[in-house]
């Protein structure tokens, strides 16, 4: 397990996390009923490598514990009212990786980012424009050609199935994200950091 805390760990983790993003609609395996991706493996590892750092070397703050017990809390007040318990403990389980790195991981890896953010940043960047050229092939493909060469491009590891959208009579991209309006988010991120990168440099 002390792999999972040395700084090499910590990077690809970082690196993974950074990759997941062009993977989002595609599920390693089913647990509960529940897709389980890479986004979720990656994370899981990195709350073990925080917590394990945190066991071995820097300790838990009160802060930490108490806003970890208050937001455990909180989902489970309503839950008389729950009527499908299987479909919650889904929901709850992605919403428990997401506090548990938010309350024991998110500082760690903001640090690490920050020692060496314009790797990480230029990382995102090439694999953002990778999907991008993805979803310029597939625009012209799916309306000059006919051909939805990206259609359930993970086969039967695909979580969502494809979900067309139209604009002005012409398909929109969805490359390979499941729909339009997400890559079109990815799209817009990765703008927005080119042009705050371009008036740093300025």
């Amino acid at each position: 397990m002390e792999i999972f805390y040395k700084k090499k760990g910590s990077s690809i983790l970082l690196i993974l996390m950074i990759v997941a993003i062009a993977l989002e609609n595609l599920k390693l395996f089913n647990f509960l009923g529940a897709p389980i991706k890479l986004t979720h493996i990656v994370f899981i590892f990195a709350i073990i490598n925080s917590l394990i750092l945190r066991i071995e070397k820097v300790g838990f703050s009160i802060k930490q514990l108490i806003t970890l017990i208050f937001l455990l809390i909180i989902p489970l007040l309503p839950l008389f009212r729950v009527s499908n318990t299987i479909e919650f403990l889904k929901t709850f389980l992605i919403y428990l990786i997401m506090v548990f790195f938010m309350v024991f991981s998110y500082s760690d890896y903001l640090s690490k980012f920050k020692m060496n953010y314009k790797k990480y940043i230029y990382l995102f960047l090439w694999i953002v424009l990778v999907v991008q050229t993805l979803g310029i092939v597939q625009f012209i493909t799916m309306n000059y050609f006919g051909y939805f060469f990206l259609e359930g491009i993970w086969g039967k590891f695909q979580f969502h199935s494809s979900i067309y959208g139209m604009q002005f009579g012409l398909y929109r991209a969805y490359s390979i994200f499941h729909e339009p309006s997400l890559f079109g988010w990815v799209s817009t991120t990765s703008f927005a950091i080119c042009i705050y990168l371009s008036r740093k440099k300025i």
